[in-house]
This record gives structure tokens, sequence and C-alpha cells, in this order.
């Protein structure tokens, strides 16, 4: 199943959607090779394979092409070209494609230092989307307005989060956002409420390169270790797991390494760690 930075929830429902929707046999063909050299990590095949796959191709099958396509250019940093097929896929009829390609656009805008109009996409996303995603999508927003420093708007989203999780009886199983993956973490985008501070003006005035945010101890530890070779390699100090309660007050062990004295060393720093995951947060106290 494709996942984008640890998000599965942005794209765990398009071979279902795939599933129920009437398309040619070419143009599922065509997605369906988009999709399997994504899976594989070969975003640039993937890439090829979907905007190939959108030529001819009309309705449900171009904008699912199309959100594929966005997606992989995602993880390859080519934000210019993911905001354009993904900007075709939000379009669509369908709520889950439109919805979880608002999703996307919301990182996207995230990636490229945009906070404001990546809260404005996520929060479009939670209204369209249901359920888990729904709730998903509302925290996500939160966290981006308080990057952009509308922390009013980022507890209103906070708040429908709660709200949507306690009427379809969501779990609170989803930690803050970070690197890394794994079950009991989520990875890619930014954390929120797990700071104690806004992200936009950090306590500390300083800045960290994080791994990720995990409900799980074994979890973090394991992204820990992984990180150490790039900590390591690039002489940025230990890798610190600092336990913090998020919105909910949930115990998340947050994992973090280098200390910066500004956003933009913090990211000259990242650029040279070449690593997609990671993302820059406020420098938190163990």
């Amino acid at each position: 199943m494709p996942r984008l930075l640890g998000l599965p929830w942005v794209v765990a429902a398009l071979l279902m959607a795939m599933a129920g929707c009437e398309s040619t046999p070419k143009a599922s063909a065509g997605l369906a090779g988009a999709l399997s050299e994504y899976d594989a990590g070969r975003y640039d095949a993937a890439h090829t394979k979907a905007v190939a796959a959108m030529q001819g191709a009309t309705g449900a099958d171009r904008e699912q092409a199309a959100y594929v396509a966005g997606l992989s250019a995602y993880r390859k940093r080519d934000y210019i070209e993911a905001e354009h097929r993904l900007t075709t896929a939000a379009a669509s009829s369908d709520r889950t494609v439109s919805g979880r390609a608002k999703a996307a656009l919301g990182l996207v805008c995230l990636a490229q230092n945009r906070p404001a109009t990546g809260a404005v996409h996520l929060a479009e996303a939670a209204r369209v989307l249901d359920g888990p995603d729904a709730s998903e999508a509302a925290f996500r927003a939160g966290v981006a307005y308080q990057l952009a420093g509308d922390e009013s708007a980022a507890q209103r989203q906070f708040a429908y989060a709660r709200s949507v999780e306690s009427s379809s009886g969501v779990s609170g199983g989803r930690a803050s956002t970070g690197g890394g993956g794994g079950s009991g973490g989520t990875s890619g985008g930014t954390s929120g409420g797990a700071t104690g501070g806004s992200w936009a003006n950090p306590p500390s005035g300083l800045f960290a390169i994080q791994v990720g945010a995990f409900s799980d101890m074994t979890n973090a530890r394991s992204a820990a270790d992984q990180a150490r070779r790039f900590a390591d390699r690039h002489g940025l100090g230990e890798v610190r797991i600092i336990p913090k309660s998020d919105a909910r007050q949930r115990t998340l062990y947050v994992v973090q390494f280098g200390r910066f004295t500004s956003r933009t060393s913090a990211e000259a720093a990242l650029r040279q760690l070449a690593e997609p995951r990671y993302i820059i947060a406020p420098l938190m106290a163990g």
C-alpha cells in the first residue's frame, strides 16, 4: 500500500477506490503500474507512468492518475509539479480522492514553508473526508495553523478533530507527526501540541531535526537507532528521545537531534541529510 511519508490516511484508500470505480482496462493497467512503482519507492517511474495514464483518460481515471502523479512528485520534492497534479485530483467528484488530494496539497504547502495555505487545504480536506481521515486532516490543519501563528484557528481545528473522533468512535491511537513511521507513530509534516508552545515561535528559540513522535517507546528507540547514522556522519550530536504530552494528553516519545539557532541553519543541515522523512521542529527540552 503506498504511503506518503508515513501518512497512510492520505493514500490508503486509493486501491479500494480504484476497485470500486468503472475504469477502462488501459487506464486501470496504467494506474496499477504507477502504483506498483510507487510502492517500490521508484518515484520517478511512478510519476512517469501516472502522467502517461492521464493522457487520454477522463473522469475518475484521470483524477486518480493525477493523484498518484502528485504524490510521486511530492516524494521527489518536485513541489511545483506535485501541486499542479494534486490540484487536478482535488477537483474530483469522488470525495475520497478529492479530500485526500486536498490533504496532500496541505503537505506540499508545508514542505514549501507555506503553513497558512497548507492549513486551508487541510481544513478543507477535513470537511470532505469522513471518520478517521477527517479527524486526521483536522488535527494536522491545527498544527499548520500553529505554524502560521494563528492559535485560535488551530484550536478550532483541534476541537473539530476531537468532535469527529467522539462522534465516529475513532481511536485515539494516532501520534503527532515527524519522521520514521512504523506502528504507534506517524511521519512527515509537523507535530502539534507536544511542545508546550507555538511552533511558529518555539519557547527556546532553538530548532532541531525531528525524526518522529511515537506513542510506543520501542518504535521511538528503533527510529532513534536509524537516525544515529545521520547524526554521527554529519556531526550533529546525540539523538534524543523526549517524552511529551500532545494536545490530547497522550504521552508521545519525540525523537530529535541537532541544535540550531535558526530555522534557516536547521533547514540547511536537513538538506544535506537528504532524508525526506525528517522535518524541522522546535528544540524540545529533555
